[in-house]
């Protein structure tokens, strides 16, 4: 359950704790089992199946439960060891011509796993059918959106390394399309392990705060010769009081910058950023 929902049948059934108050009560408890699991590990009551979703340890052995349930949720560093497990991606005419490089709402994906229209392979860059699915989170503040610098580390793409980016990008991979992420195909978990990487968060109670405010805003296709990719824009948003730690691997020069600013300046970014700050800015 999410602590949202944990919060709703604690009220339906009067057993919320006294001590629990404030406006944000959700991210308060999120916090408490985050800490808990943290600092009492196998002997905690409770576990995360995944990102922001928690479950009883003593049901683990439950074997009437889907596996999903009873596995403790690890965030893997996939993307940021360059580990080349089976990636998603969409078959050919999966998407119409027409609609590269435009917005489609979230509910495509449900509709794309409907067609049997998402399969699996082993990464490859060059790969000569179908569309690379990836998740590209963006990492908001009020008004302002965190920017930072690739390096080659983690980039080889030449019109990308070096250049500014919005983007904690990372191939969409088969685990992460459980029970619980029927409607995204786990590109939401997807955007929140790089970005708990990425930001040192991974293992912090801190990370709840940016499980509980991560969207999926839009999808867009890329219609680029050397890496046609389908890519699925997730919204996380920090805690106004969140700093920026050391920089971690290969980022760089992070700082906020407003919205407006990075469209007057989206020609200096990555061709995803570039593509995705335009759109953000137009409403998407």
């Amino acid at each position: 359950m999410s602590t949202k929902q944990i919060l709703k049948d604690a009220f339906l059934t009067g057993t919320i704790p006294p001590n629990l108050h404030g406006r944000t009560q959700h991210k308060t408890l999120g916090a408490r089992l985050s800490e808990d699991i943290l600092g009492r590990r196998n002997r905690s009551k409770f576990f995360r199946v995944r990102p922001g979703r928690f479950f009883l340890t003593e049901l683990m052995k439950d074997l009437s439960l889907p596996e999903d349930y009873r596995v403790p949720y690890i965030a893997k560093r996939r993307a940021r060891e360059l580990q080349k497990e089976y990636v998603a991606y969409l078959v050919d005419d999966a998407i119409d011509p027409r609609d590269h490089n435009k917005c489609l709402p979230p509910k495509i994906i449900g509709r794309l796993i409907e067609r049997k229209a998402v399969a699996y392979h082993r990464f490859s860059p060059n790969r000569e059918s179908g569309l690379d699915f990836y998740t590209f989170a963006f990492v908001t503040r009020g008004k302002e959106i965190l920017t930072y610098r690739r390096g080659s580390y983690r980039e080889q793409r030449s019109e990308f390394v070096g250049r500014p980016t919005i983007g904690f990008t990372t191939p969409v991979c088969h685990d992460d399309y459980t029970l619980f992420d029927y409607e995204d195909h786990g590109a939401v978990t997807a955007a929140l392990t790089a970005i708990a990487i990425d930001l040192d968060l991974e293992f912090t109670p801190e990370f709840t705060r940016f499980e509980e405010d991560a969207t999926l805003r839009f999808c867009i296709p890329i219609a680029d010769v050397r890496h046609p990719s389908f890519i699925a824009v997730v919204e996380v948003k920090a805690p106004k009081d969140y700093r920026l730690h050391p920089k971690r691997l290969a980022i760089n020069e992070m700082e906020w910058v407003p919205i407006s600013t990075l469209k007057d300046n989206r020609a200096a970014f990555d061709p995803w950023s570039a593509t995705i700050i335009e759109k953000i800015a137009d409403g998407c």
